[in-house]
């Protein structure tokens, strides 16, 4: 009678290859920060303007602010700067949209490389790995209530994989 093998018990992620996005030359990253009435609705209608602007979203992030009336809106995006000042006048117009700032342009170079510690588990292992395998990020150590991952990207990235994580268990930053 052959045993089967929990899906936990290896490593599922498969290894993480460095890509290296070859933009056009009148193209970078951009990474908005924004202050928004947390409403239902907003961040649709925010989504929205970049829709009709043909603007991928790359990765956003949606946090409370310490006054639950406000959330903290981060958002990463990729175009020709004059397509972005568009974009941001457009934001600007919402009315549940109270701040935009653009923080500036991102890098492959400016990716941090991270480990996490995933610890408190228990039941949850089978979730966290689709999350990790989701975001592209490699489980590298695995126990018996812990995993730990390997994080290469930018921090607004890292900070909403930990935003999502919380919520399994207790995350900590290994050095």
């Amino acid at each position: 009678m052959a045993m089967e093998q929990s899906p936990i018990s290896k490593t599922t992620a498969e290894p993480r290859q460095q890509v290296s996005l070859n933009l056009p030359k009148d193209e970078n990253f951009y990474t908005l920060r924004m202050l928004v009435a947390n409403k239902p609705g907003v961040l649709g209608r925010v989504a929205l303007v970049f829709s009709r602007r043909g603007f991928n979203i790359e990765s956003i992030s949606v946090s409370h602010t310490p006054d639950r009336r406000f959330s903290r809106m981060i958002v990463s995006t990729i175009g020709r700067s004059e397509q972005l000042t568009e974009i941001t006048k457009q934001t600007r117009n919402l009315i549940d949209v109270l701040q935009v700032t653009v923080v500036g342009q991102r890098q492959e170079k400016d990716k941090q490389e991270k480990y996490l510690q995933i610890s408190g588990l228990v039941n949850n292992k089978t979730a966290i790995m689709g999350i990790i395998k989701e975001f592209g990020f490699e489980a590298v150590d695995f126990s018996d209530d812990s995993i730990t991952v390997m994080v290469k990207a930018w921090p607004d990235e890292i900070e909403a994989f930990v935003a999502i994580l919380k919520y399994y268990g207790t995350i900590d930053f290994v050095s």
